[in-house]
This record gives C-alpha cells, sequence and structure tokens, in this order.
C-alpha cells in the first residue's frame, strides 16, 4: 500500500474546495461497517490543504471521508449484495422510468462491496439524506442535518478491499428528475427544513453502519 497515496487524494479534493476528514472504515465479524473518524468530523472537517496535509501526514494509512454538505455534493449511493440488494439494477429501473433511459456521467467511485457512489453537485443543498427511500439498495448522502452525510472517496481501504474511482469525470449537476423524486419522497415523509421527519427521526448518515464518533447525528 503506498503511504502517500491516502495524503495525495485527500489533498486533492481538499483543492477542489471538498471538505474532508480522515476516518477508519472496518467491517465487524457480522458484516457490518464500522465507522471512526479521527477528528471531529461534525467541527473540524477541513478543505484547508495545510491541515489536510498534516492529518495524513500523521495517519498516512487513515481512509477518506468527504462531507457532502459543506462540499456542495450530494451522493447517490447503490448498494449491492450479491443475492439480496441491487441499487444499481434499481437505478437503471429510475433512468429508464424517470430519466428518459439516460444514466447520467457523473464522478463515480466503486464501493468494497460492489456498489457505486454517483457523486453529483448540489450546491444548495436541496438533497436530503436518505436510505432505500428513492428505492431498494439506495441512499442518499446530501445535505441532511447538522453537517449533512459523508461519503467514502478512494483510496480508502477495508477489509473487504478499497473504494476506487470507476470514472472519473467532473461532478454534474443532481438531475431535474432525481431532485424531484427526492422532494417528492421527504414530502411523503413530513421531512422540513431541519430535515427531522414526522415522527422524529433523524437523516440516515450511514444506512447500516456501526458509527463510533463525537457527531454521530
Amino acid at each position: 500500500v503506498d503511504p502517500q497515496a491516502a495524503l495525495t487524494a485527500a489533498v486533492s479534493y481538499a483543492k477542489r474546495g471538498w471538505y474532508v476528514a480522515p476516518v477508519n472504515v472496518s467491517y465487524n465479524a457480522a458484516g457490518k461497517k464500522t465507522v471512526s473518524f479521527l477528528v471531529d468530523w461534525g467541527t473540524e472537517q477541513s478543505n484547508d490543504i495545510d491541515v489536510v496535509r498534516d492529518w495524513y501526514v500523521q495517519r498516512p494509512y487513515a481512509g477518506i471521508a468527504i462531507l457532502t454538505k459543506k462540499s456542495g455534493l450530494v451522493g447517490i449511493d447503490l448498494d449491492y449484495k450479491e443475492g439480496a440488494v441491487d441499487g444499481l439494477g434499481a437505478w437503471y429501473d429510475l433512468c429508464a422510468r424517470y430519466g428518459n433511459g439516460e444514466i447520467p456521467e457523473t464522478l463515480t467511485h466503486r464501493t468494497p462491496t460492489g456498489g457505486l457512489h454517483l457523486i453529483f453537485t448540489d450546491p444548495e443543498g436541496r438533497a436530503r439524506n436518505s436510505a432505500s427511500s428513492l428505492a431498494p439498495g439506495i441512499d442518499v448522502r446530501g445535505a441532511g442535518n447538522s453537517a449533512g452525510g459523508a461519503l467514502f472517496a478512494p483510496p480508502t481501504r477495508t477489509s473487504k478491499g478499497a473504494y476506487a474511482v470507476e470514472s472519473d469525470v467532473e461532478p454534474v449537476p443532481l438531475p431535474e428528475w432525481v431532485w424531484a423524486l427526492i422532494e417528492k419522497d421527504g414530502r411523503a415523509a413530513g421531512v422540513g427544513a431541519a430535515g427531522v421527519g414526522a415522527a422524529g427521526q433523524r437523516d440516515s448518515l450511514f444506512d447500516d453502519d456501526i458509527f463510533h464518533g463525537t457527531a454521530a447525528d
């Protein structure tokens, strides 16, 4: 493993104006993702190149979390578990039904379990976090509550493999048809400006993750 890889990538994300935080991502014996931020990501997330460089000089093997809200991004997280969940297939079905059959081309990362993170721009923070609300296996990592959502980014490594770049293009704006579905889903759930549902549920930061840190909300 290249000890400079995380440093190089984290600095490159910061240069794009994206807010990042060092993180450890692993899986427990039950196969659940365990997330441990190495700084208080709710208050210390940063796109300051010097700060980010210092983090990864001190922690060369740490993973990278991109914080979507302050970065003006939204991630469409397509989960895939063979024989159980197929977010990729569900996404293609949505594109066929609502997007005139066109698959949006945007920055795409592959996850260690075979899923995809489709990364779009959302500078106004319109898209709220959700888990499997658009369709089974499709989560939204957006503005949400508090510090918003997070996407783990290449070259973050886990016991199941590494996050990797699938399509290295610039993120494009979130298609309006996707936004319309997210907005419709939010209204149905009674989600208001704070991102809290009618029953008081908070936005989902990670779908089935076990979170260890100081900003779990």
